[in-house]
């Protein structure tokens, strides 16, 4: 009997859910237009492109000017969009794999799971559905935020000419004034190996798939996790991110975890500032070398 009540509300939520979508969507698609993936895409044969895809975290850590400074022969092209979980990382990445030539590199940020898209263009309605069918049973409490809060789908409807105030490295001179308890600790990864979760059993799936997919087209993927995440992101991320090969994860070092446990060089408890920003794309211009001439496949 519990069970079926369960059942019932999940149905009744749902529903809900995409009828408010629904009317959402009404009242803005005759005066905005969604910008699409092939806008971003660097078709420059001569060189190579290399893409950053994530959260806010990704958008705010890692600036392509100061990384084209250091290799004017690359592109870099940041995708960080604000509240882009993994599950919409997944389908960006299926989306640009395709459009890249073989030695072209992404990084993807290995996010948090939640069914509320980002602000951004990339994804139409039948995107959200099919993470709505993969992960709703893990994010009931985005199905409630959403239903309440329905400016979180506002930019699946901006208009063209408000694409660099939501895709792209955004500087920060904010500083933190609170603690920096949310930064990886190497204390994070001594953890034993426990079976994983429904829930980490789809991500893995998907990191599974963008790997395979990306192999097709000689394509090299990193995954990043994030250096700040809370507690119940560790609990999710850092299980899937210890099975990685090396190939396939950027493995911070000790000295450099230390070096950016300083709250100046954060705006927030997960967010660098434009000075931890410096240090921490710095840091991934020496993982860009390393990668650069690797043969993964």
């Amino acid at each position: 009997m519990l069970k079926s009540s369960k059942y019932k509300l999940l149905v009744l939520l749902s529903g809900l859910f995409i009828v408010t979508v629904f009317i959402k969507s009404l009242t803005f698609s005759f005066i905005h237009t969604s910008q699409n993936i092939e806008f971003f895409v660097e078709n420059d044969a001569l060189r190579k492109n290399i893409y950053f895809i994530g959260s806010s975290r990704i958008k705010q850590s890692i600036n392509p000017h100061q990384l084209k400074g250091e290799m004017p022969e690359n592109n870099f092209i940041n995708l960080g969009m604000g509240g882009c979980s993994f599950s919409y990382n997944y389908i960006l990445a299926r989306q640009i794999i395709p459009l890249l030539k073989p030695k072209d590199i992404i990084f993807i940020e290995l996010s948090g799971l939640r069914i509320n898209p980002p602000n951004s263009y990339f994804f139409s309605w039948n995107d959200i559905l099919n993470v709505i069918k993969s992960d709703i049973a893990f994010d009931l409490g985005s199905v409630y935020k959403l239903l309440l809060l329905h400016d979180d789908f506002k930019g699946l409807f901006f208009r063209k000419e408000h694409q660099n105030q939501i895709v792209g490295f955004q500087a920060d001179k904010r500083k933190h004034r609170g603690t920096t308890s949310d930064i990886v600790k190497v204390s994070d990864f001594v953890l034993k190996d426990e079976p994983l979760s429904k829930r980490q059993k789809v991500y893995l799936d998907k990191i599974k798939n963008i790997i395979e997919t990306s192999k097709l087209k000689n394509i090299n993927v990193i995954f990043i996790q994030p250096l700040m995440m809370s507690r119940s992101e560790k609990k999710i991320i850092i299980p899937l991110y210890r099975k990685l090969s090396g190939n396939y994860k950027w493995i911070y070092s000790q000295e450099f975890i230390s070096s950016m446990d300083h709250n100046f060089l954060m705006t927030d408890n997960i967010h660098l500032n434009q000075y931890g920003a410096a240090i921490y794309t710095q840091e991934l211009l020496k993982e860009i070398i390393i990668v650069q001439p690797k043969i993964v496949y």
